[in-house]
């Protein structure tokens, strides 16, 4: 049995003799944790306006391939304490306007992406990175080794960012760690 197969590999193993695939709900989710102690994210606002640039759908219909849904609680469904909140939507003006209205201009975040943690997780760091470029957020990436799947490097960095606020995993900007440019999954 093998889990976090990635999206593309899925109606490859369909097709393959022998191989059964279940399509089951994950009890995790890819998130950000912000330092909430830190500028600039300390500032809710900052925060808001990272929420709203993201294109959620986008990345689930097009890098995902489906095989995902939006998270609606910091819980996963099916554990004690989940609650359905109200979706997070897509609105990148008025990501513009909060930066605007906050005084933000030509902003940079540091994020660190944990290697090999999540299935897609370069691609969807590399996509968000390029929908926070669009109303004005830098995204700087950094990798760090995972301990989770058995890595023997050091145990990396935990500066990381949410958009839904306390919770972590990465964004990537322009390049990735091998130099190919970042791909907006909307292109």
């Amino acid at each position: 049995m093998i889990d976090r197969v990635t999206p593309d590999l899925v109606e490859t193993l369909k097709g393959s003799r022998g191989v059964k695939v279940f399509d089951v709900p994950a009890v995790e989710a890819q998130r950000w944790i912000f330092q909430l102690a830190k500028e600039p994210v300390k500032d809710q606002r900052l925060r808001q306006a990272i929420s709203l640039a993201i294109d959620r759908n986008a990345i689930i219909k097009d890098l995902l391939l489906g095989y995902a849904r939006p998270v609606d609680s910091p819980v996963p469904p099916g554990l004690i304490g989940h609650t359905s909140l109200p979706a997070k939507p897509y609105d990148p003006e008025k990501a513009r306007q909060i930066l605007k209205q906050a005084g933000y201009s030509n902003v940079t975040l540091d994020f660190v992406l944990m290697k090999d943690l999540y299935p897609k997780q370069l691609e969807i760091s590399q996509a968000v990175a390029a929908m926070l470029g669009e109303v004005g957020i830098k995204v700087n990436i950094k990798t760090s080794r995972s301990r989770r799947r058995g890595s023997s490097g050091a145990r990396g960095p935990t500066t990381c960012s949410s958009p839904a606020g306390p919770t972590c995993r990465t964004i990537r900007t322009g390049t990735s760690a091998s130099g190919s440019p970042a791909r907006d999954p909307r292109s």
